[in-house]
């Protein structure tokens, strides 16, 4: 059995490096990068959407801030003149406004961390797209010095009819040699 797995290892790491080489390795990063910079620009538009929400809540904390205050002055308005029933509800309107704004400090606090963890991840990700563009650069010089490598073996290397050429020259040399001995 330890037989078999090992001819399986085998053959799927030599699928695998098939798959490899047939791969570009140029084409692999502009893919990478693409990708990188889709994820990038959702990041930022989640930085964008919890940075109004979290201006929303700054708006609404002012607003019932705003409302604390003037139900409070209603209270001592009521108390004032022996309105008690009224003075009781405008407690339950108080008491329900300052949980309202509970609620909200806590929400606001949890999106200020979610803020920063994305501020984190967007830095993280323009990192690695710079780290992908730099290495596009080097694929980049690695295929023009591919090119220029190619073009001067190229240039240096001798065809089969040359070959043929300077081997029918040699012989006809060599017979002009051997007439004229």
């Amino acid at each position: 059995m330890t037989i078999l797995k090992r001819f399986t290892r085998l053959f799927k790491a030599d699928v695998h490096s098939i798959i490899d080489s047939l791969e570009e390795p140029k084409a692999v990063l502009q893919q990478a990068l693409r990708e990188m910079e889709n994820i990038l620009a959702s990041e930022e538009r989640l930085l964008n959407e919890s940075t109004q929400k979290l201006k929303q809540f700054e708006s609404n904390l002012d607003k019932l801030e705003t409302s604390i205050a003037r139900t409070k002055k209603q209270t001592d308005l009521c108390f004032n003149n022996q309105k008690l029933d009224l003075a009781k509800r405008l407690i339950r309107q108080k008491l329900e406004y300052e949980t309202t704004v509970e609620i909200i400090k806590t929400k606001q606090h949890d999106l200020g961390q979610e803020i920063a963890m994305t501020r984190e991840r967007i830095q993280e990700y323009k990192e690695t797209i710079q780290q992908i563009e730099v290495k596009q650069k080097l694929c980049d010089v690695s295929d023009i010095a591919n090119e220029q490598t190619t073009s001067s073996t190229n240039k240096g290397a001798i065809t089969e009819e040359q070959v043929e050429v300077a081997f029918l020259e040699e012989l006809a040399k060599r017979e002009a040699a051997s007439t004229g001995q």
